[in-house]
């Protein structure tokens, strides 16, 4: 950026393509290009937080989950969702069982393990399904997990990008 004050180009965000020794940019660029096809939907929704998920059609006719995302505007406060938080645990349709790595280096859990409903306390099970109604106009995975989330306070740092192991290449 060659600013001065007779031209319209101002100066930008110095980590922007990765000058300044940061890597954001490209590290979500790169966390797009290997897990963000097929569909989004949403997961949760509320006045400070999103929760979406990448999903793909399989040949057995159900979806493929790829990646699962949590952002949030708040700066004063993380946002927790689980059985004991404000937010409910999250439905995802990454079968129970599958564990996921936390890709941005934002998350304060580096992995998740995506719980089995039945074995998740009815109360709290109950309070994810009826938040998952009121957020997702479409319906609950036949084959859904529920996950902890923990999204940091922004404004920098206020995302977290989760995919499976397996599929998950340090960046």
């Amino acid at each position: 950026n060659n600013y001065d004050d007779r031209s319209f180009v101002k100066p930008g965000r110095v980590d922007a393509l990765g000058e300044g020794q940061s890597n954001t940019l490209l590290d979500l660029v790169s966390i797009r290009r290997r897990f963000a096809r097929g569909g989004m939907f949403n997961r949760w929704g509320g006045s400070d937080a999103y929760v979406y998920e990448r999903v793909v059609p399989t040949a057995n006719g159900s979806g493929g989950a790829t990646l699962l995302v949590g952002v949030s505007d708040a700066t004063d406060r993380e946002q927790r969702f689980g059985e004991f938080d404000p937010q409910p645990l999250v439905v995802t349709e990454f079968p129970p069982g599958t564990e996921l790595v936390e890709l941005t280096g934002h998350g304060a859990q580096p992995t998740i393990t995506v719980l089995d409903p039945s074995m998740v306390p009815e109360g709290a099970r109950n309070f994810a399904l009826s938040e998952y109604a009121r957020s997702s106009a479409f319906p609950v995975p036949s084959n859904y997990g529920l996950a902890y989330l923990q999204i940091p306070a922004g404004p920098d740092i206020g995302y977290v990008a989760y995919a499976p192991v397996q599929d998950a290449v340090q960046l």
